[in-house]
This record gives structure tokens, C-alpha cells and sequence, in this order.
């Protein structure tokens, strides 16, 4: 899966009338290279904060971002990352289906 940490869209009001699109590469590299552990968690904190665009993810990579984000980020945020993933993931799921 494919995210642009550079380009993430999030909402700046609870009645989401209201987008920015912000660069959140270094406060997310900031946030697993601070609170994660081993090589993996270091590998993508850096996979991140060094990306220029999409950032090609594992499923193991997705699911500690989710495991980071759900714990430390702010509500918005979460929404704005389980957004991307969910418009992601049903994209790839139409083009599985197809090949069928």
C-alpha cells in the first residue's frame, strides 16, 4: 500500500467541512522513532522521514503504524490516516476483484 506522508489530508473541524493537506513525515517519523522499539520500527521511521512521495508499505509496516498512530496521534489525525488506508485498500481490493 502506497501513502504520501508529504500530502496527508486531514480535517480541521468535527463537522469535516474543512481540509489542509499537511507534511506529516517528520512528526510521524519523530513519534516511531521515539517510542518504538527494534530495527523494524527504526527502519520505517527513517522509510518515512526520507520519502519524497508515496511511501510503499508492507502489511507488517501498516500494521505498526496503526499500532503507533491509534495510541499517540490526536483523533484527527487517526481519521486522516485510516482514510488513506481504507481508500487505499478498496482501490486494491476493486483491481483483485477484476483480475478474477
Amino acid at each position: 500500500m502506497k501513502i504520501n506522508f508529504a500530502q496527508l489530508e486531514v480535517y480541521t473541524d468535527i463537522k469535516k467541512t474543512n481540509k489542509v493537506c499537511i507534511d506529516v513525515r517528520e512528526q510521524i517519523s519523530e513519534m516511531i522513532y521515539e517510542v518504538g522499539s527494534g530495527i523494524k520500527d527504526h527502519a520505517l521511521a527513517f522509510k518515512i522521514y526520507n520519502s519524497t512521495s508515496e511511501v510503499e508499505l508492507t502489511n507488517e509496516e501498516l500494521e505498526i503504524l496503526k499500532k503507533y498512530i491509534n495510541q499517540y496521534c490526536k483523533p484527527a489525525f487517526i481519521e486522516a490516516f485510516l482514510e488513506a488506508t481504507k481508500e487505499k485498500v478498496e482501490v486494491e481490493e476493486l483491481k483483485e476483484d477484476e483480475s478474477k
